[in-house]
């Protein structure tokens, strides 16, 4: 959620850089609102047909790949417009998978589980408050979205380490004999 949190709220800064016309900017958001809204009803449908982990993989890699491309695409506005949607996809998708995800590992407890989850978005404002006040000004814009990158690629790393690659949706041993198993598995899914 860290990335997509982060192009959503300064896609229009960054896009300025690149000489972009805020009414082109307006109608990238819009349409990215609409990309949000729809991948919550589409991607986290999917998990009733596919396997979570390579849904999640799938999403996830088409977020760092816009995440590599959007500081290439600041001069055109159809590849920029491209890659801001594919942030919002991933966002409202990882937004929308997050119930399902919960009830079928915990089962009674999903509900207490994806409370842990939920509460983790409000750590993400402020966490993204602070990365922000403290690189943005030395890094800048483009700087940012490489700490954003690395941050989903760290979670793509870490969800092939904690999930079990023959399961649908369970994760590993090592976690289940973690009494802090559902903070954990909170924190990640803020992630």
């Amino acid at each position: 959620k860290c990335p997509g949190y982060y192009v959503g709220n300064s896609f229009k800064q960054i896009g300025f850089l690149g000489g972009l016309p805020d009414s082109t900017l307006t109608t990238i958001g819009s349409f990215g609102a609409l990309f949000n809204g729809t991948s919550k009803i589409l991607l986290a449908s999917s998990l009733d047909y596919f396997k979570f982990k390579p849904v999640y993989s799938m999403i996830l890699s088409v977020v760092i790949v816009s995440l590599v491309v959007i500081q290439f695409s600041i001069h055109n506005a159809y590849a920029f417009g491209a890659c801001v949607w594919i942030n919002y996809l991933g966002d409202g998708s990882m937004t929308a998978m997050l119930p399902v995800v919960t009830i079928n590992i915990f089962k009674n407890r999903g509900t207490e589980v994806y409370g842990y989850m939920f509460a983790e978005f409000g750590f993400a404002a402020i966490y993204g408050v602070v990365l922000v006040q403290l690189f943005q000004a030395t890094i800048g814009y483009q700087g940012m979205l490489l700490i954003m990158l690395a941050i989903a690629v760290f979670i793509t790393g870490t969800l092939t380490y904690v999930y079990e690659f023959d399961k649908p949706i369970s994760y590993s041993k090592l976690l289940q004999k973690n009494k802090y198993s559902d903070q954990i598995f909170g924190v990640l899914g803020f992630w």
